[in-house]
């Protein structure tokens, strides 16, 4: 029977027309020739009869006359409502539903969602294979800068922190210039306000990197470490390892894009301000079961401390102050350590012929008082993290 080379309903006719002419009790050998259930073949048989036209085979929508369970007009707005600033999914608006005593299932908001065309492409994805979270909050931060956004003139690539435990969003900072100076203001905002993390995640690009010096160190990263944070950089061409800060990224842009870029660049905080505070406050979170990163977060009992303070030296260690040229002096010799230091001091660790130079809780630098030669001891890295 060649039923691939025809269209259904040519296969519909031809079998009506076959049937009209079996005989009495060949109706079950017929359907088997044509591949379909007996009910099917008596069904297509009792529809050309009653109409007396062919057409009436025409496939017919398998929609419901009634849908009792059906969402009310209103109660489709609503979720239209909630969903319009940032794009949020059908998990979330289900939850503000609940909250707001409209007990409706998360399916029933997805397919609303689907009906109205509103379900965006890059929320059909798996799941990470492997995450971490910290315990606490304030135990690890990450920050990275949010691509660019907006026109040309008035785009912007914003700074962006995310307490890794409650997915907090301690600031999102419109900046035009990504030197140090003034990302370090930004920090200083975020510590003012939230206190001092006990770490940092971040990624190899400036401005708190330096490719140039062996250490990584830069200036940004000294004023960091000096607050008694700890660095971990993630792995090159790893952005995954930053995925909490990655996926904020992604709801961050969704909001902007649905809101239009503004007309001028001054209009960017005070629109990242507003989404801060929706994300903190009113987006249910799914990692979190639901909850508000705000209920999850905590300030740190860190204060800031925008004077310095004294780093005591561990005791039977040589204290050395790194010249503007970045270099020590040890045994008539000046040996390379950081730029960054300029002005700090290190401790000289003796360790055979080798003298490990230490800043802070860091270790930099390995010095051959022999050959007179200095190499990069370790990176600035606390741990190697998985995917989050």
């Amino acid at each position: 029977m060649p039923w691939l080379n025809t269209g259904p309903m040519e296969q519909k006719v031809a079998f009506v027309k076959a049937a009209l002419r079996v005989p009495r009790g060949q109706m079950s050998a017929l359907c088997e020739r044509y591949g379909i259930a007996r009910k099917t073949g008596y069904k297509w048989l009792k529809r050309y009869r009653t109409a007396g036209t062919l057409t009436a085979l025409a496939e017919r929508s398998r929609r419901p006359r009634r849908s009792p369970t059906r969402l009310k007009l209103s109660v489709a707005e609503r979720i239209r409502e909630l969903r319009a600033p940032d794009g949020w999914g059908a998990r979330k608006l289900a939850q503000l539903l609940w909250e707001e005593g409209v007990r409706v299932s998360v399916a029933t908001v997805h397919r609303t969602l689907l009906r109205e065309g509103l379900v965006h492409r890059l929320d059909r994805h798996g799941p990470a294979p492997r995450r971490f979270e910290r315990a606490e909050p304030n135990d690890l931060l990450q920050a990275d800068f949010k691509g660019p956004m907006g026109r040309a003139g008035q785009r912007d690539e914003p700074l962006t922190v995310l307490d890794d435990h409650s997915r907090f969003a301690l600031g999102v900072f419109a900046l035009r210039d990504h030197t140090g100076p003034g990302v370090q203001r930004c920090f200083e905002a975020v510590f003012v306000r939230y206190g001092v993390p006990r770490q940092l995640l971040l990624d190899h690009g400036t401005p708190w990197w330096n490719h140039r010096n062996g250490c990584g160190l830069s200036r940004l990263a000294v004023f960091l470490v000096q607050q008694g944070i700890g660095l971990v950089f993630s792995r090159v061409g790893h952005p995954q390892t930053q995925g909490k800060v990655e996926r904020f990224h992604r709801t961050l842009a969704r909001s902007m894009t649905r809101q239009g870029p503004p007309a001028r660049w001054e209009e960017w905080q005070p629109r990242y301000d507003s989404f801060v505070g929706r994300y903190n406050w009113v987006r249910p979170h799914e990692a979190l079961g639901m909850r508000r990163p705000a209920e999850c977060y905590r300030p740190s009992p860190r204060r800031y401390q925008p004077e310095v303070p004294a780093w005591r030296c561990p005791a039977g260690l040589e204290v050395a102050r790194v010249d503007a040229g970045g270099t020590v002096r040890i045994g008539g010799h000046r040996y390379f350590v950081c730029e960054a230091l300029a002005q700090q001091e290190v401790a000289l660790e003796p360790l055979g012929a080798q003298v490990l130079v230490r800043f802070r809780q860091m270790y930099l630098r390995e010095l051959d008082l022999e050959g007179h030669t200095t190499q990069p001891f370790v990176h600035p890295v606390a741990e190697v993290l998985p995917m989050c």
